[in-house]
């Protein structure tokens, strides 16, 4: 199975609003990253359309198990930002890569602070024992462990 998780930072106690914001930025970023990477200078006025450069490739098991599969989204949750940097440390070390298989969105409303933060981090949509290794431990969003636990015993009868 493929998944995309996406990684909250909970020390930035973002409105429901702002957060939804954030996750939704977050879970669009992988593509709109590969159409950046991916988009010719050529352009058609009559259409009013790009074109991708000659070439251009999309991952085929991408393509078949997430996008017309099941789309599946996981909302998870770290404390603050020793944690998220410890994401992105394991990221790393299973050879994930930041701007292609991993994107830190920063909360632009910290930047005033001179300290940006990274309010999500958005994990494109990979197989299952891939991310798991990166983000396997941590619970979801909103929901303490022992709700989570309850939830996967209900699940697996």
């Amino acid at each position: 199975m493929w998944k995309q998780v996406i990684v909250v930072n909970k020390s930035l106690d973002m409105s429901p609003g702002k957060l939804s914001a954030m996750v939704a930025h977050g879970s669009i970023s992988f593509l709109t990253h590969w159409i950046q990477r991916n988009i010719s200078e050529k352009y058609n006025c009559e259409t009013d359309c790009y074109y991708l450069k000659e070439g251009t490739e999309f991952n085929r098991s991408l393509y078949a198990n997430w996008i017309t599969g099941s789309f599946t989204k996981i909302i998870l949750e770290v404390e603050n930002d020793k944690c998220m940097e410890g994401i992105i440390e394991l990221a790393h070390l299973e050879g994930l890569q930041n701007g292609y298989d991993f994107f830190n969105i920063v909360d632009d409303s910290t930047e005033f602070l001179d300290i940006p933060r990274w309010a999500v981090i958005a994990f494109a949509p990979m197989p299952n024992e891939i991310i798991d290794k990166v983000t396997g431990t941590l619970n979801l969003y909103g929901h303490a462990p022992e709700e989570v636990k309850r939830w996967e015993e209900i699940s697996n009868k």
